[in-house]
């Protein structure tokens, strides 16, 4: 490629990412005002409801969607083989957990904390008995994992892909990944977003790092309903 070609590679990426940037920030915002509007709420409040912020970024997911099929060259959704992405996740999750448990302990050693995600707590605390916490669980698997997924492997990989190369370029959106999900998970979360660009890489496509973020994050919801004493086994006080 071309100096030429890779700097225009590099705009077209750059242009791409902040569409996707500004639909994942309008798109929420959007949905809160009309549901406020809907119930005759204030928006600021009802953004206080973890379950109507989990449908905001459900509803911000599906624009993201409609976004890649809309704008082209989008990233790439299928093929989507499910065995190797599974064989894959579990040895990796295994060994994943150990390091992020240990991350959290060595962080309550040295007198720092780091909080449980509070959609966690809202279901440890509510459970899916209602259609809240029924939206709250799909937020967390499917919709959450999904606008994460085509807004970081799909669009900002695909820019420092086309910035620094390959293998930098999955790197430094793994870093980015940890970064914005917290100082306290950073390392860890960063880790896993190394894990799911590298899978972005080998199927060449933003199903594949979906179902592995998607199981992922099932896992955790799995044992916050199914263990009550799991957040505070995991979060030491």
């Amino acid at each position: 490629m071309s100096e030429q070609q890779a700097r225009a590679s590099a705009l077209g990426a750059t242009a791409r990412m902040f569409c996707a940037a500004f639909v994942l920030v309008f798109a929420p915002a959007l949905a809160l005002q009309s549901w406020a509007r809907l119930v005759g709420a204030d928006a600021e409040a009802i953004a206080t409801d973890v379950s109507v912020r989990m449908g905001a970024m459900s509803f911000a997911a599906i624009a993201l969607l409609l976004l890649t099929r809309a704008m082209s060259p989008g990233p790439t959704l299928l093929p989507l083989r499910p065995s190797p992405v599974v064989l894959r996740f579990v040895p990796f999750y295994l060994a994943w957990a150990v390091f992020a448990v240990g991350c959290i302990a060595l962080l309550h050693a040295v007198g720092a904390s780091a909080e449980p995600q509070e959609q966690l707590v809202y279901l440890q605390q509510h459970g899916i008995g209602e259609l809240r916490g029924v939206v709250v669980a799909l937020g967390v698997v499917v919709f959450g994992p999904l606008a994460e997924e085509i807004f970081f492997r799909g669009y900002l990989q695909e820019l420092c892909v086309a910035c620094v190369g390959e293998r930098a370029g999955i790197l430094a959106c793994a870093a980015l990944f940890g970064v914005v999900h917290g100082a306290a998970y950073a390392l860890p979360i960063a880790v896993f977003g190394w894990f799911l660009g590298d899978l972005r890489r080998r199927h060449g496509s933003l199903l594949a790092p979906w179902l592995a973020h998607a199981m992922f994050n099932a896992v955790s919801v799995f044992l916050v309903l199914y263990w009550p004493d799991f957040l505070d086994w995991m979060y030491p006080r």
